[in-house]
């Protein structure tokens, strides 16, 4: 009974997120970056496919798209090593939108997120992933499956999780 439950919120939940825009029948495929981030390590997001990958954007001055990461964390700790069907785990990368290095370290410190995959060119809106993806405010995140294509946007926490389960 219990597993009929989530599968129903799962079937809701799935096909009541705004995915990004897209021409019908052509799935949309988050653009690829590489960045640097906390203690200059290169990153690229393609290394990350063959995992369920969470984009946030966000802002140390930013309540609620902070307040939105401190609710993830959870759910990163309990899914990050976690053996999916045809996927390997699941990870989050932040991209902040600040402008200056130290206020973004400074945030991160106070809000000590779990997760290493910390970025920010330092551009704010003129940023080229914020300005390729045409991000239009913050918090906004997005939900990529293991081949990089989007299936979710500005998914909130609990309904994060519920996904996850119905992927296991």
């Amino acid at each position: 009974m219990f597993r009929a439950f989530l599968l129903l919120i799962f079937c809701y939940l799935l096909f009541s997120f705004k995915v990004a825009d897209s021409t019908p029948g052509k799935p949309t495929i988050f653009p690829d970056f590489s960045f640097t981030g906390m203690f200059d390590k290169t990153y690229q997001l393609s290394d990350l496919k063959g995992s369920y990958v969470l984009v946030n954007f966000w802002a140390s001055w930013n309540e609620e798209s902070r307040k939105m990461q401190l609710k993830q964390t959870p759910i990163y700790s309990r899914f990050k090593d976690q053996i999916f069907k045809g996927a390997n785990g699941f990870e989050v990368v932040s991209v902040s939108i600040d402008t200056e290095p130290l206020d973004m370290q400074l945030a991160l410190k106070k809000d000590r997120l779990n997760w290493a995959n910390q970025s920010s060119d330092f551009k704010g809106w003129d940023g080229k992933l914020v300005r390729q993806i045409k991000l239009k405010g913050i918090p906004a995140n997005y939900l990529l499956d293991t081949k990089g294509v989007v299936i979710a946007q500005n998914i909130e926490a609990d309904s994060l999780e519920i996904l996850l389960l119905g992927f296991q």
